[in-house]
């Protein structure tokens, strides 16, 4: 079962408006339910145990994750929807959501979710062989 649901849009935005904009295509909610986890999932990746977090369902699911990922998921179908529409309320919405996440990744906050067994810091090394001079 997937972390969130067409129902979930509910906390953020009413169901006939939802519908109206959709044109109650399936398709057009299921990709911004997918695009939202998917871009929560890329924040939240390095810190924290995101399997455990997304394999959550219904009363079981950490509900400021689920709201981000509302947030992240109506802003993306109202976005997709005609021009002229007030999306400044989104936008902050959208926003709010994103510098939620930032300040998660960050180990910042919420030190409820769980954490990754083993955070795995990679190194890159730049340069390349020492230069040395040729004499002919």
């Amino acid at each position: 079962m997937a972390f969130l649901a067409k129902a979930d849009l509910t906390l953020s935005i009413l169901v006939d408006e939802l519908d109206e904009i959709t044109r109650a295509t399936a398709a057009t909610v299921t990709a911004a339910l997918s695009a939202a986890e998917a871009e929560a999932k890329a924040y939240l990746f390095d810190s924290y145990d995101t399997e455990t977090i997304f394999a959550a369902s219904g009363a079981a699911r950490h509900q400021m994750v689920l709201q981000c990922c509302v947030d992240i998921a109506v802003y993306r179908i109202v976005a997709a929807c005609q021009a002229g529409v007030d999306m400044s309320d989104r936008q902050e919405r959208y926003a709010a959501a994103k510098s939620w996440l930032k300040a998660v990744q960050k180990m910042e906050t919420y030190d409820d979710l769980p954490r990754r067994a083993e955070t795995k810091e990679l190194k890159i090394t730049w340069g390349g062989h020492e230069k040395t001079a040729t004499h002919f």
